[in-house]
C-alpha cells in the first residue's frame, strides 16, 4: 500500500495516471512528476495528442491551498504571458476561485488533473498544432482577467460590487446578510439570491487567503505576487 500522505484520492489518481510517480524532493510538498500522454477530444473538435512532463506539487495544506503543475520539459515555453505561464513557472490553469470552485468541499486530485489541469494542456496543444486561439478562451492577466471571472462566478458585472460582495465572504453570516447586497438591487444580502453564492464561498475559501488576495486587487501592500492567474 503507497503511503497516502493526507491526499484521500492519492491512490487512485498514481491509478488513473501511471506515468505519475512520487518523487521526494526534500520539502513539504507531496511532488508527483512523469510523463503524462494528453489524448483527448472536445465535441464537434479535432483530437490532440502530445506528451509533456509534468510536475505538480501539493502542498501540505491541501486542499486549502491549491496544487501547483509544472511543465518540465519546455514545451509550453513563457513566451511572455501567452501561454499563461505564472512567474514561478506553474502553469497558469484559471482564477484562483474557479479552481478552488473545481477542487470543491470534497477535494479530489483526479478530478482537479482532469477538470482543470487537461483542458489546459489540450487547449494549449491544439493551439501550437493547429494555430488560432485557445479553444476555451482565455482570461486577460492578473486584476482585469480576475474581475471578469469573478464577475461571472457572482454574476456582476461592476468592479466595484465584485469586491464588495468578496468582502461580505469575511463576514460572520448573520452580520454581511443585514448589509445592503452588493449586486444593487436595493435589498438585504439576506433576502437577495447572491448570498447562497457567498454562503459557499464562505465555505471554500480559506479567510486569511482571501484578505491577502483582496490586498493584491485593491493595490494594497501584500505579499509578493507570484502568479498571473
Amino acid at each position: 500500500m503507497r503511503q497516502n500522505r493526507g491526499i484521500p484520492d492519492l491512490d487512485e489518481f498514481l491509478s488513473a495516471f501511471p506515468g505519475l510517480a512520487i518523487r521526494p524532493d526534500g520539502s513539504n510538498n507531496t511532488v508527483l512528476a512523469g510523463d503524462f500522454k494528453l489524448d483527448a477530444a472536445i465535441p464537434g473538435g479535432v483530437r490532440v495528442q502530445e506528451s509533456f512532463h509534468l510536475e505538480i506539487r501539493v502542498p501540505p495544506d491541501y486542499p486549502e491551498d491549491r496544487p501547483r503543475v509544472f511543465e518540465r520539459s519546455g514545451k509550453i515555453p513563457m513566451a511572455g504571458g501567452k501561454n499563461h505561464i505564472n512567474p514561478d513557472g506553474s502553469l497558469c490553469l484559471g482564477s484562483p476561485i474557479r479552481l478552488m470552485m473545481h477542487l470543491g468541499s470534497n477535494p479530489s486530485l483526479v478530478g482537479y488533473m482532469r477538470e482543470c489541469v487537461v483542458p489546459f494542456l489540450y487547449a494549449i496543444a491544439h493551439r501550437q498544432q493547429h494555430g488560432g486561439d485557445l479553444v476555451f478562451g482565455e482570461l486577460a492577466h492578473w486584476v482585469p482577467g480576475l474581475a471578469d471571472d469573478y464577475g461571472k462566478i457572482l454574476n456582476l458585472r461592476d468592479g466595484g460590487k465584485i469586491l464588495a460582495a468578496l468582502k461580505c465572504v469575511l463576514m460572520k453570516k448573520r452580520i454581511a446578510n443585514k448589509r445592503p447586497c452588493p449586486c444593487g438591487c436595493q435589498r438585504r444580502l439576506g433576502k437577495c439570491r447572491l448570498r447562497f453564492r457567498i454562503h459557499t464561498f464562505r465555505k471554500l475559501i480559506p479567510k486569511m487567503w482571501l484578505r491577502a488576495h483582496l490586498q493584491e486587487l485593491t493595490g494594497k501592500p501584500a505579499p509578493q505576487r507570484t502568479t498571473y492567474y
